[in-house]
């Protein structure tokens, strides 16, 4: 949930990258970082399993 409003992010596509259905720019993650009201590193910080989502080359 956004913590503020924030004319410069576009909200309506938060729930297709909060789903993993899009992929944001740097340029929107500084924008949702900013709305959130947060450092953008907060952003990546998370458990993340890579053998659970390994890519195949």
């Amino acid at each position: 949930m956004m913590k503020k409003k924030n004319s410069t992010f576009d909200s309506s596509n938060y729930n297709k990258y909060e789903n993993g259905k899009g992929n944001p720019t740097i340029e929107t993650l500084l924008k949702m970082a900013s709305a959130f009201g947060i450092p953008p590193k907060e952003l990546f910080d998370f458990d993340f399993d890579v053998e659970k989502y390994k890519i195949e080359e």
